[in-house]
């Protein structure tokens, strides 16, 4: 049995932006100027602990960079969506309408209601969106709603 403590995700990717910063900062005193130390770091591809390759664009490890200089360590942590739970793509009318046409067409089968509305509404996100706000209002699990197909 394994007793290491593992490494909360965003921190290990917070650790990953900082091993490419200290590439950087290696070369910078090496004499290296910025502009290609950052094109030297972003040609070499990063190792990840599952074994598989990433390389960065130049562009990304900059802005690392500077976000390091900014804010340190915390400062390379991924932020966490601002919209976090909420629909992406779909509008609180396109959700109150969705949700309207679903409960007034309970025979219907979701995708042929969806081509109907796209018909209509072109601008409808895709389906996936569609069944999921249904999920998220329960209407797939109290037979209001079929799926089938």
């Amino acid at each position: 049995m394994n007793n290491e403590p593992t490494t909360p995700p965003a921190q290990a990717i917070a650790l990953e932006r900082y091993a490419l910063i200290a590439q950087i900062q290696d070369r910078l005193h090496q004499g290296i100027p910025l502009a290609a130390a950052l094109e030297q770091v972003a040609c070499c591809p990063v190792t990840r602990p599952d074994g598989t390759q990433r390389l960065y664009a130049r562009r990304t490890i900059e802005d690392w960079y500077y976000a390091h200089q900014q804010g340190g360590f915390a400062a390379l942590l991924p932020k966490t969506r601002s919209d976090k739970g909420q629909p992406r793509l779909l509008t609180p009318e396109q959700c109150r309408w969705v949700l309207e046409q679903a409960q007034a067409h309970v025979a219907v089968p979701v995708k042929v209601l969806y081509r109907r509305w796209r018909q209509h509404a072109p601008h409808l996100p895709s389906l996936p969106s569609i069944y999921r706000l249904l999920r998220e209002h329960e209407l797939h699990a109290n037979g209001k709603v079929s799926y089938c197909t």
